[in-house]
């Protein structure tokens, strides 16, 4: 599949993001994928809600855009994706803090998989026209969410995963005080240092598991 393998930060993340970067470079190269680092945000929106517009502006040149947020580290690079079919447009993991991983919950908009199919476009502009989140946390997580709130066919269009499988936290994540419920171990593809204390010493951490 010719896919993209696609992150970015702003100057604000810069020390996490470099720590991070390496390994999703090297499972780009390791599967052939292409890969980009975005480092140019404009300064009226939040880096968040500007991956919407990454994603618009990229997804006509690939089967398939990976996303992965910059304070993700790649922690199994021989894990490999094939498009089970489901016709799709997002695949992602449920959120952390979900209460199952069950289909029906919410997805995290951290890590994920966008399909390019005939209504890609139309998908993405319904979230993009949530302008309400440009500037609010959660940003492009909350606009989709909205979405899938209010209207079938956008939900329709997104497979909801296991956390683990695109959303692995570590066992520290908490910032609600309610504990993961299905955090990082050995094997996974990934860990999302999201809702954690000492994030940059974390990152080293797995940075060095991941061989990075």
């Amino acid at each position: 599949m010719d896919i993209l393998v696609l992150t970015g930060y702003d100057d604000n993340m810069q020390e996490l993001g470099d720590i991070c970067l390496p390994s999703k470079r090297a499972y780009a190269e390791r599967h052939g994928y292409d890969f980009e680092c975005v480092r140019e945000y404009p300064k009226d929106v939040h880096p968040s809600w500007h991956k919407l517009q990454l994603l618009k502006e990229r997804i006509s040149m690939y089967e398939a855009i990976l996303w992965l947020d910059a304070d993700t580290i790649v922690t199994n690079k021989k894990k490999f994706f094939t498009d089970d079919g489901d016709g799709c447009i997002l695949t992602a993991s449920a959120d952390w803090c979900s209460d199952t991983d069950g289909p029906d919950e919410m997805p995290s908009m951290g890590n994920f998989f966008l399909d390019n199919a005939p209504e890609t476009h139309r998908w993405l502009d319904m979230a993009m026209a949530q302008t309400r989140f440009r500037n609010r946390p959660m940003w492009e997580q909350d606009a989709v969410q909205s979405c899938m709130r209010e209207d079938e066919w956008f939900r329709s269009m997104v497979s909801v995963r296991p956390r683990r499988m695109l959303n692995s936290v570590h066992p520290t994540c908490r910032p609600h005080g309610k504990d993961p419920g299905a955090p990082w171990q050995p094997g996974d593809f990934l860990i999302h240092l999201t809702g954690v204390e000492n994030r940059i010493e974390l990152a080293k951490e797995f940075a060095a598991l991941a061989g990075c």
